[in-house]
């Protein structure tokens, strides 16, 4: 379980109503051959289960090609 530490935000996804940020997680996740801390904001969503955002794709070097359909 994640210990969640109190974020005041709210958070809005296309197509929603603003929501309110539940917490932080500080976490540390392996990637293949990757490994480092990163912080998850949790958020009640109904589109979607996780949305990364630009700082974990550019330090994992991660990008999102979605003409290839892959």
């Amino acid at each position: 379980m994640l210990e969640l530490k109190e974020h005041g935000y709210r958070i809005k996804a296309v197509n929603s109503e603003a929501q309110p940020v539940l917490g932080v997680a500080s976490v540390e996740l392996t990637l293949g051959q990757k490994c480092g801390k990163y912080n998850l904001i949790a958020v009640p969503l109904d589109d979607f289960d996780l949305i990364s955002g630009n700082e974990f794709m550019a330090t994992n070097r991660i990008f999102p090609i979605p003409h290839l359909e892959v």
